[in-house]
């Protein structure tokens, strides 16, 4: 109490003028309407401002979750687009519901990757816990990106479309002539497609899309377009160039594609072969 009695000796005339300025400032907003539009205008630029930007702040810390939402909504956007094809095979409602849902995507992140090697590579934040296997198929929202060739408990080693190694059925949209998607180690936008055979009618600017000639990836995926084609001297097959759709050295985000039925398909062939 003598400490309160201390201060208002001290500053009781400061505290004194502050009081009666409030109250003045109180009767000039409330008995003078010009004087209060423009307080009430001014408080509301001041709180706007103000609410932005903690939203601002918290949208920033929120930011992971809001992408992995994002990401998750997408993947099940994707995953509708690569069943529809495959439901439009029959109007008969058995071979409907044999297809139906055939195709999940998982969502993922790149942990880390190169792209400056004759074999390059992608390393991706799910592994096997996630439902990857070797042998899936990668794509991002543009195309293909590449295969899953290891998976550990978290992890997963994708070989991407930059990779001496890597063979993708493909084709050459509505015209239905396949071959094999190769990259031969030169430019990170082309890959060549390999035994389209001369006769073939194509033009520069077709598209070339996955032909679905096995369990990897569903047909009608994009990967890119004609960029450039020749016949070499004394061959039946052209030499044509494949411009990617997707530029590898931007994607961030992929989402690995599960056929749920792969495994039988592949124990069918095999069976098959070993007769």
């Amino acid at each position: 109490m003598q400490n309160l009695l201390l201060l208002f000796a001290k500053y009781g005339s400061w505290i004194l003028f502050v009081i009666l300025e409030i109250f003045c400032f109180n009767l000039i907003i409330n008995y003078n309407l010009k004087q209060k539009r423009i307080f009430v205008h001014s408080a509301n630029v001041i709180s706007g401002q103000f609410n932005n930007r903690i939203n601002t702040l918290s949208n920033y810390f929120s930011l992971k979750n809001h992408n992995d939402s994002l990401r998750v909504e997408n993947a099940k956007l994707l995953q509708q687009i690569l069943n529809i094809p495959e439901l439009a095979i029959s109007e008969r409602q058995v071979e409907k519901d044999s297809f139906l849902n055939r195709y999940e995507l998982i969502p993922s992140n790149i942990c880390s990757k190169t792209l400056h090697l004759r074999n390059n590579h992608f390393t991706i934040c799910k592994g096997e816990k996630d439902g990857i296997k070797p042998g899936m198929g990668v794509l991002s929202s543009t195309g293909v990106i590449g295969i899953v060739k290891d998976v550990s408990l978290n992890y997963a080693h994708v070989i991407n479309l930059l990779n001496s190694q890597i063979r993708i059925s493909a084709l050459i949209e509505g015209k239905e002539y396949h071959g094999n998607l190769v990259w031969k180690g030169k430019d990170h936008k082309i890959m060549h497609l390999e035994a389209i055979p001369k006769h073939a009618n194509i033009e520069i600017g077709d598209e070339i899309i996955t032909s679905g000639y096995s369990t990897i990836f569903p047909k009608g995926i994009s990967i890119g377009k004609v960029h450039k084609f020749t016949i070499p001297p004394g061959s039946n097959n052209y030499e044509i160039e494949i411009e990617l759709y997707n530029n590898l050295y931007t994607v961030h985000t992929l989402y690995v594609v599960s056929n749920r039925n792969a495994e039988e398909q592949r124990q069918l062939e095999k069976e098959n072969l070993d007769e």
